[in-house]
């Protein structure tokens, strides 16, 4: 099945492929219709480009998860727990914590 959305935002990664929004979005997409492999890729290159792009480590941490990779999974969540600490965004810490103790207690990503 075709997604014109993922056309779309490739065709706007091959403009800059090091955009963060776009591979970010790419990510999304991939990991809403279940192909977390894809998504991970994606995701892992934002942060690879990008480290304090924040909504990244929830949405990574996700993924992993939903791969059944939670010793990552935990990983990436205390990254971007660090990371949100160090810009002063309580809110994206708070996130990444509940994920983080979720993960920890097994409940579903």
């Amino acid at each position: 099945m075709e997604n014109p959305r993922l056309n779309q935002l490739f065709t706007f990664l091959n403009r800059a492929p090091r955009d963060s929004f776009t591979l970010y979005s790419i990510g999304l997409e991939y990991l809403q219709s279940g192909q977390f492999v894809q998504a991970r890729t994606y995701l892992e290159r934002v942060l690879e480009y990008d480290p304090d792009y924040l909504g990244t480590y929830y949405q990574l941490g996700r993924c992993l998860r939903l791969l059944e990779d939670d010793e990552t999974a935990i990983s990436v969540y205390q990254q971007g727990m660090e990371k949100a600490l160090g810009q002063s965004r309580q809110h994206i810490y708070a996130e990444l914590q509940n994920a983080l103790m979720n993960t920890e207690i097994g409940e579903d990503p």
